[in-house]
């Protein structure tokens, strides 16, 4: 479980990245869907029923996993699917019933909380119709009920389609202990254990992240070819760090990089290791920071 929730924290990494680069390059590391692929669905709130498009697509099938990640560039917002199979079928979630084929979150700017399916108190079923090996693009529909814990908001997307979406399956499952990442969090000195690296090729970056034996995790994603130096840290483009004070999987936290900075030691790109120090302010864009990360390290020897 540890893993499965890194390995999509990467995938959402590398969605919000790749749309946030669509203004300063659109011809390279674009995730805008071919013009024959579609993601649509109704989202229905408290503001009524409106239409949900989505910009950008990337999808990955490895490990008896289909992680699947939406976004709308303009409003920032992200639909996320973690299908827990690699076939064709039915995936049902249902929290009353025990059911939990699959896993969904939305997220949007403004609060680190996500909706998910796992915390709704309806059921929600996501139908993979086709997955073609050939072309690599899976489709299928969805309906999805969805809950945010703090507020007990509760929202759903109806008629949900996704066609053609391309696929990739070498993006990289994760090499987990991989290397080390410490820091102090509000003035207590955190030690993550189980760390876990994965590049990102869409945006031709290293990410990697660190779990905690108490739920708590921290992520960076950095340039791929990044040199030794200070490098101020931003919450949406590279490089950027997140911390989530505790893991769950129904209902996660996530707070971003507002200011800070990174220190490259040393990367050796034949060995694939890259040493560093880091301190920065985590939390919601628009707001005061929530979370303070001082005298961080790492040490990793990251998956290519």
């Amino acid at each position: 479980m540890k893993q499965l929730l890194l390995r999509a924290m990467f995938i959402a990494s590398i969605l919000v990245f790749a749309a946030s680069c669509n203004d300063d390059d659109d011809d390279n590391n674009n995730p805008t869907p071919q013009p024959s692929a579609v993601f649509t669905a109704e989202k229905s709130d408290s503001l009524g029923l409106s239409d949900w498009v989505a910009s950008g697509v990337t999808a990955n099938i490895e490990n008896e996993t289909i992680l699947m990640s939406a976004i709308r560039e303009n409003e920032g917002d992200t639909l996320t699917f973690i299908i827990l199979g690699d076939e064709e079928g039915i995936y049902q979630i249902d929290p009353q019933g025990g059911i939990f084929d699959a896993q969904v979150a939305y997220e949007s700017p403004g609060n680190p909380i996500s909706y998910t399916a796992g915390a709704s108190t309806g059921s929600s079923v996501i139908t993979v119709t086709t997955i073609d090996t050939a072309a690599q693009t899976l489709s299928g529909t969805f309906i999805v009920q969805l809950r945010e814990f703090v507020a007990d908001d509760e929202i759903a997307f109806i008629n949900g389609v996704f066609e053609n979406i391309p696929y990739i399956s070498d993006i990289g499952g994760g090499v987990e202990n991989v290397g080390s990442i410490s820091a102090s969090v509000d003035g207590t000195v955190v030690n993550f254990p189980t760390v876990l690296s994965s590049p990102n090729p869409l945006l031709d970056a290293i990410v990697f992240s660190g779990l905690d034996a108490d739920g708590q995790s921290m992520s960076f994603s950095l340039p791929s070819d990044v040199t030794p130096g200070t490098y101020q840290l931003d919450p949406t483009q590279l490089p950027r760090a997140t911390y989530a004070p505790f893991f769950d999987l129904n209902n996660p936290v996530n707070y971003l990089s507002l200011s800070g900075t990174v220190t490259i030691s040393s990367h050796n790109m034949n060995t694939n290791e890259i040493v560093g120090t880091f301190s920065f302010e985590a939390g919601i864009i628009g707001q005061a920071a929530e979370h303070s990360i001082s005298d961080g390290s790492f040490d990793i020897t990251y998956n290519e």
